[in-house]
């Protein structure tokens, strides 16, 4: 509760600013632990009910907790599509675990964190059909397309 912290910032002889911050990092690897508990266990709309209920108990600042939404939805984006990959693509099934994530975790930034992510594989990908364009036994010019087209 807000009277136990700001007690407890008295006893210890911080500031409540310093407490939030030290809050803040004693209560991120459980919150982590317990948010990625809460996305395989409940559903879409249970999930941020549950999770706020968590944030209050252990006296989470916002900020913390969407700090944590935000790694785990880069952590997952990470795993869909890994940067050292020459054929990393979105599926239908991706885009749809990715939707349902953002919505768990109430993603605000997700379209830009999505493009942050495919923008350098797409870059990687026009970079190597442009340098193999002019290679003896290049893929004929509708299947560059294709690659490029992604």
């Amino acid at each position: 509760s807000k009277a136990g912290t700001e007690e407890m910032a008295k006893v210890l002889g911080l500031q409540p600013e310093g407490m939030q911050q030290l809050l803040g990092e004693l209560s991120m690897p459980l919150y982590k632990a317990a948010v990625s508990q809460a996305v395989g266990k409940y559903n879409r709309t249970e999930t941020p009910g549950v999770l706020q209920t968590v944030r209050r108990s252990l006296c989470l600042p916002d900020a913390v907790a969407q700090e944590v939404h935000n790694s785990l939805y880069d952590a997952q984006l990470s795993l869909l599509l890994p940067s050292d990959s020459d054929d990393a693509r979105l599926t239908e099934e991706m885009m749809t675990l990715l939707g349902e994530l953002e919505g768990i975790l109430q993603i605000r930034s997700a379209n830009r964190r999505l493009q942050a992510r495919t923008l350098p594989i797409y870059r990687q990908t026009v970079v190597k059909a442009l340098s193999q364009a002019g290679e003896e036994g290049a893929p004929p010019s509708t299947q560059m397309t294709g690659l490029l087209a992604i």
